[in-house]
């Protein structure tokens, strides 16, 4: 058999594999074509921002196994979110594409977390972070890691990489009598003189110092009156004197110019918000400004647009039609000033109002995965 088609514009640069699958007109679902035992039964493909790939699998099937054999037990707290570090190798001679299950028995009955999908090139070793929660009596537990023999993701995991190995792990039964929460450096922007909506990217570096904590990390802006409004948060769990760092990178909705910006935490113990210690280092003044366009850019004489703008000249709505996958679109004025940003993930046509420009001369600056391009256009 053979086939022929186009990747849709909207899958992201990465590794994939094609299936032939097949349905009755009684089923929801997909199911794939099996293969013989021991044949893949798929083409690997490679979608790059300019190119997609195919490529012939090889016949060899992939083999995991525990890259350390001799980790100590670690530690986790009963019915408590829990992270636990398996280090895996495909011994194999093909790549591994597909799920593992991690479970307290080689059967995979008393699962601890099912069906996570991992990528694992042949011959590489590569750490995994598993985070669940643990419901365990207090003691040492082993864990097992399943896997697909077959490196085929609809198949059932009858493949064990620890069978005579299991990764240790210690569960205690904790009570959490003490929540305290500090910053080891002031929270931060990259430039904090010239923080942009695209831009925007506070870092927090936090420390443990009391005992395990479960709960969620506000990032806040102050008001005219003094107080403080969150407008994002991140759930964090932290083990006692542990340190991580997080970041916020949705940009809060508030006017241009100098603003202030703090961050605290919610104690489950006390159902109340509290700053970090100490407290001078959760805040930071910064600078709030628009995304900058320096200079105008003309579209090269002659140039042929891979886009379809219309009608030009516009006087409510600009039509863009194209294949590719916009991200975004930004109009300018003839000044260099940005007169409209509109974030898209999307192909085919998309309309842009224009009826509240001026007339005059625009340059419609299109975002895609490849690149931008620039397109003059007249406003009627």
């Amino acid at each position: 058999m053979e086939f022929s088609g186009i990747v849709p514009s909207d899958v992201p640069v990465g590794k994939y594999k094609v299936f032939v699958a097949y349905k009755s007109s009684n089923q929801n679902e997909w199911t794939a074509v099996r293969g013989k035992s021991g044949v893949v039964n798929h083409l690997n493909v490679e979608v790059t921002a300019t190119n997609v790939i195919f490529s012939q699998p090889t016949d060899l099937m992939p083999e995991l196994e525990l890259a350390m054999s001799d980790q100590e037990a670690q530690q986790v707290y009963k019915d408590r979110f829990g992270k636990i570090k398996i280090n895996l190798k495909n011994t194999g001679g093909g790549e591994y594409n597909s799920f593992i299950t991690v479970a307290f028995d080689n059967s995979g009955k008393d699962i601890l977390v099912e069906k996570i999908p991992i990528v694992l090139a042949a011959g590489e070793t590569k750490e995994f972070l598993i985070t669940a929660t643990v419901k365990k009596d207090a003691g040492s537990h082993g864990l097992y890691i399943m896997y697909d023999r077959t490196n085929n993701f609809s198949n059932t995991l009858t493949g064990v990489v620890n069978n005579d190995n299991p990764v240790m792990i210690d569960v205690e039964d904790i009570v959490v009598s003490r929540i305290s929460l500090g910053l080891s450096a002031i929270i931060s922007f990259p430039d904090k003189n010239k923080v942009t909506p695209n831009t925007f990217d506070l870092q927090v570096k936090i420390k443990n110092n009391g005992d395990y904590f479960d709960d969620k990390v506000f990032v806040a802006t102050k008001n005219i009156n003094g107080s403080y409004t969150a407008f994002d948060n991140q759930y964090v769990f932290l083990q006692k004197g542990e340190e991580t760092i997080i970041h916020f990178k949705n940009p809060p909705g508030i006017k241009y110019g100098t603003g202030n910006i703090g961050v605290f935490y919610l104690n489950p113990l006390t159902g109340y918000t509290e700053w970090f210690t100490p407290s001078n280092y959760c805040f930071v003044t910064f600078r709030y400004v628009e995304d900058e366009y320096t200079g105008i850019e003309f579209p090269e004489q002659g140039a042929k647009s891979e886009f379809n703008v219309y009608p030009n000249p516009a006087t409510d709505v600009l039509f863009i039609h194209s294949d590719k996958g916009l991200k975004s679109i930004n109009i300018y004025d003839s000044a260099g000033r940005k007169v409209l940003h509109d974030n898209r993930n999307t192909s085919g046509e998309v309309s842009v109002p224009v009826n509240h420009l001026s007339n005059g001369l625009y340059l419609l600056h299109i975002e895609t995965e490849e690149g931008r391009e620039v397109v003059k256009f007249q406003k009627k």
